[in-house]
């Protein structure tokens, strides 16, 4: 991709989340009120354990009667601002129909776009057995990081799960990688069914987290030394 105009700015953009008993007080409806409209998509929210934070901005919006943004036209604005090799880690937190609906827009913007495949399904009726699905998701790092390494400019999807009821030490430990490297995970979900992430992030330039519902966000930072396949390196 060889967008006109200047070079863009994307700098780490850093949002103040708020409990949905705030929002509740400030548009005066109940917390319960708010809460649904989060699980129903009405308003972009998420839930990094057991209750719903709620971009302040969105707050704002509302206050204001401002429309927010759909997430898609803002999704694509900021990955069609990229110039040079990039590689961009999409974390999407939702369901699969979530992850489905962020390769349409990717996909859109050319050949650079490679989606990783996702995770296996359990049988009807059962479960996939936890080695299963981790020796899978390895297998999915292994391959994204050989994708890595051979492309100039790759962008890869991650279907991230957004059921964990609490932030597991993995996670934990995702985010602290994440920000010793530059990045800025701004709505970190539950990362815990994911092991390999981590290994993932040090080969990519530009981490993008975003939401079916809501705005996204990219972030950028240079990659760090000796980094295979990351642009620049």
């Amino acid at each position: 991709m060889t967008p006109s105009g200047p070079p863009p700015i994307i700098g780490r953009v850093r949002e103040r989340f708020v409990s949905a008993a705030e929002v509740g007080e400030r548009l005066g409806v109940s917390p319960d009120t708010v809460t649904r409209w989060c699980r129903e998509g009405r308003i972009p929210g998420i839930k990094p354990g057991r209750d719903w934070r709620i971009p302040a901005s969105v707050v704002e919006d509302l206050l204001e009667g401002r429309p927010s943004r759909h997430w898609s036209a803002d999704l694509a604005r900021q990955l069609l601002a990229l110039r040079g090799p990039a590689h961009v880690l999409c974390l999407v937190p939702g369901r699969a129909h979530d992850a489905r609906r962020f390769a349409g827009v990717l996909e859109g913007l050319g050949p650079s776009f490679r989606r990783a495949p996702e995770p296996p399904r359990g049988p009807v009726g059962g479960i996939l057995p936890r080695t299963v699905l981790l020796a899978a998701l390895r297998a999915t790092a292994e391959a994204e990081l050989e994708l890595l390494a051979e492309a100039d400019g790759a962008f890869v999807l991650r279907f991230v799960g957004q059921d964990g009821a609490s932030l597991a030490p993995q996670e934990r430990r995702v985010d602290r990688l994440a920000r010793a490297r530059g990045r800025v995970v701004l709505c970190l979900a539950a990362l815990g069914e994911a092991p390999e992430l981590g290994a993932l992030l040090p080969f990519h330039t530009h981490l993008l987290l975003g939401a079916v519902h809501g705005r996204s966000w990219l972030s950028r930072s240079e990659p760090p030394a000796g980094a295979a396949g990351a642009g620049g390196a």
